[in-house]
């Protein structure tokens, strides 16, 4: 049971960073977003202006 408990407070430890970088996630995935959309206009514009 030592075992137990001891694991259970080691995965504690290992998920911590976890669930505060999740929250942060969210806020990457927004600013990753809008920089894939400013990538994709820009390729459509490039792509006007050299036809």
């Amino acid at each position: 049971m030592v075992i137990k408990s001891k694991s259970k407070k080691e995965m504690r430890k290992a998920f911590q960073p976890l669930t505060i970088s999740v929250a942060g996630l969210f806020e990457l995935n927004d600013i990753l977003e809008k920089v894939l959309k400013a990538i994709k206009d820009s390729d459509t514009t490039q792509k006007l202006s050299t036809n």
